[in-house]
């Protein structure tokens, strides 16, 4: 009786409910064909980002699925720009058949629909099986994977027995190969890729058991290097609870890496003279959604005379917002900017909350400037003056320009969440015949920056130094993140 009352749990909303759990008419399902197999598109109103960035949802089975439990979720994704995927693969619990077809569809997503080369996973339940199976060989074309308890090991459900015929197996045979299939044995390739990860799961869940599947997942890829947060709901089951569903975490989680881009919170400044054609540039570098900071001599015009000019920020893939207050500081070269409205899509950058001294010994670290389009520069050496960051010249010198000031000095992590801000680039001096770089640290004026920030009731999140340093005081080399 257990076993079925857990089944019925398992299908709730594809098929007992199916009729209840229909798409509401405010979001358009475009029907196609891929592959032989039924599939379907949801377009966002608008181009927001360019390519378009895209989640791939599973499992589709029969026509009422994604259906209404999904609408909060996917409203916020299309409200970001983001566009939704999927296509009914049949009760295939990730099978090699079933891959081949989530191949075609993002062929046919990328080739003809201009869509991102990279997609964000969403997976609920069994969509698990289906979507970790094709991830595992497509390390390179993901952003991320999001999970509402998703079954990631086959031996906990359907198992063997049942999954064996999907396989083209017998159930000693799929036995013998099940690290070749199953999800929690094939994390490495992802987490090599720097793949981020975000599941919420049921601790009461007895149809996909939290251990076995979100767990097993968790502590396996945090072992393998992998970022991995599990949010664990507290007395729930296998069900339609609407926590599952209207998840801020995880919404928050897909929209960050789907419509972000590796530094994607360094963004450019364009600042246009009122009553003339001339145009200021600089770089800026999201701390808050509504929040940035960038050189004081980058802002300082538009702090004392806002009105002369119109200033526009843009950060991650092309997402724009117009400024609508400059603050200086009250010492150093650097300025906290407001914007008209939140940003969503881009992810805040941590920021060190201890000013380096030299004490602290040079740290290794990645410079990242929107002078001529967004490029960073990982490995760079320098040392903490107080106020001031010293940037060692290397080989290349220092590659900041002009346009650069207001970037950021960035102590570099896997996944954009994990980089750690501790210097907006300012200028460069030259001592000895050699040009070095400087930053200012906003370490140094944290209380201010508190302040101001106040009465908006947004944070920046600070980082203290024993998280984003090892405990040497130097970090590690950095090679940089791979453009996306």
């Amino acid at each position: 009786m257990a076993l079925a009352t857990g089944l019925l749990l398992l299908l709730g909303g594809w098929l007992a409910g199916a009729e209840q759990d229909k798409a509401p008419p405010r979001i358009h399902k475009e029907p196609f064909a891929v592959a032989g197999r039924p599939a379907f598109v949801i377009r966002p109103p608008e181009k927001i980002i360019e390519p378009i960035p895209w989640v791939l949802y599973a499992p589709t089975l029969g026509t009422n699925l994604p259906g209404k439990s999904e609408a909060w979720m996917f409203e916020r994704f299309l409200g970001a720009g983001i566009a939704i995927a999927g296509v009914n693969v049949g009760e295939s619990y990730g099978s090699p058949d079933g891959r081949k077809i989530y191949t075609a569809l993002y062929e046919k997503m990328v080739k003809d629909e201009g869509f991102d080369t990279k997609v964000s996973l969403l997976a609920r339940s069994r969509g698990g099986l289906m979507l970790y199976c094709w991830a595992a060989e497509n390390p390179e074309k993901i952003r991320c994977i999001t999970g509402i308890y998703p079954v990631c090991n086959l031996a906990s459900y359907p198992g063997l027995r049942r999954a064996c015929g999907a396989y083209g197996m017998t159930q000693g045979q799929l036995a013998e190969a099940l690290v070749k299939h199953n999800p929690v044995d094939r994390l490495a390739p992802l987490a090599a890729a720097g793949v981020p990860i975000f599941h919420i799961h049921g601790d009461k869940d007895r149809v996909v058991p939290l251990a076995a599947n979100s767990g097993l997942v968790a502590e396996r890829y945090k072992a393998a290097g992998g970022l991995m947060e599990l949010e664990v709901a507290s007395g729930q089951g296998h069900n339609m609870w609407r926590g599952f569903f209207e998840s801020e975490r995880l919404v928050n989680f897909l929209v960050s890496y789907a419509a972000d881009v590796p530094y994607g919170y360094v963004g450019s400044w364009r600042g246009h003279h009122v009553g003339s054609k001339k145009v200021g540039n600089g770089s800026i570098v999201m701390v808050a959604p509504s929040w940035g900071l960038t050189a004081a001599h980058v802002a300082s015009v538009k702090a004392r005379a806002p009105k002369t000019r119109n200033v526009k920020v843009a950060f991650g893939r092309k997402v724009e917002v117009q400024v609508e207050q400059a603050f200086i500081a009250p010492k150093g070269d650097i300025a906290l900017v407001r914007f008209k409205r939140a940003l969503k899509g881009i992810r805040p950058v941590g920021v060190l909350s201890q000013v380096l001294e030299e004490k602290h010994g040079a740290i290794t670290f990645t410079m990242a400037g929107h002078q001529g389009g967004r490029h960073h520069h990982p490995g760079r050496r320098g040392i903490g003056r107080g106020l001031k960051f010293r940037h060692y010249p290397g080989k290349d010198g220092t590659p900041g320009k002009g346009g650069d000031s207001g970037g950021a000095y960035v102590i570099d992590h896997p996944g954009n969440d994990r980089d750690v801000l501790f210097g907006i680039v300012s200028g460069g001096v030259r001592i000895g015949g050699k040009s070095y770089g400087r930053g200012i640290q906003p370490a140094a004026v944290r209380g201010w920056i508190d302040r101001t920030m106040a009465k908006s009731g947004e944070k920046v999140r600070w980082v203290p130094k024993s998280k984003a340093l090892p405990p040497s005081g130097k970090s590690k080399p950095g090679k940089g993140k791979k453009a996306g």
